[in-house]
């Protein structure tokens, strides 16, 4: 079982390697996969911290850098995936690839028109900072600023604001609990 996901994920960064080089005017490595910068038309909006962006012929999957906005199921996930959608839907962005996550979707930092959108959906109160993969830690004052004004979730009453993190763990926890049964 090991060795199989080894291999899926060697597959699937190979595969990751090939789209960006159809988009990239330079070679492409595994190592220069974070450094990569990518220009592309956002296609769909899955969430408050996933897209689909079109570069060239390719459509990539894209998790937003730094930040975890509440899932769909949880009080703000729509709210959120709505203020990505405003922002950004149907735009051209810069994406400043960071990492791959585990589901094989490029992490990035996503600018339009100068703005940082990953800052942006912070800001606006419809994503938490999530420190355990932040690197800017100037995020952390930008959240605290949503937090002071009662921004987007930041106005729901404490007992509603459960973090991304917490909620996935919750819902893990849940069904473990379910199949030992």
């Amino acid at each position: 079982m090991r060795k199989t996901k080894h291999i899926a994920a060697a597959f699937g960064l190979a595969i990751l390697a090939a789209a960006i080089a159809l988009v990239l005017p330079e070679p492409v490595t595994h190592a220069s996969i974070p450094h990569a910068t990518m220009t592309g038309r956002v296609i769909h909006v899955s969430d408050g911290d996933s897209i689909t962006v079109r570069a060239g012929e390719a459509n990539i999957k894209v998790r937003l850098a730094q930040i975890d906005a509440p899932e769909t199921g949880q009080p703000w996930g729509t709210r959120a995936k709505q203020d990505l959608q405003a922002l950004i839907a149907g735009r051209d962005v810069t994406l400043t690839i960071t990492d791959e996550d585990r589901y094989q979707r490029l992490v990035a930092q996503v600018h339009t028109n100068g703005v940082d959108i990953n800052r942006m959906m912070i800001a606006r109160g419809a994503a938490w900072v999530y420190a355990a993969y932040a690197t800017d830690p100037s995020l952390v004052a930008v959240e605290a600023d949503a937090r002071a004004r009662q921004a987007g979730l930041w106005s729901m009453p404490e007992q509603e604001r459960v973090a991304p993190w917490e909620y996935r763990r919750a819902k893990r926890q849940a069904r473990e609990v379910t199949t030992a049964r």
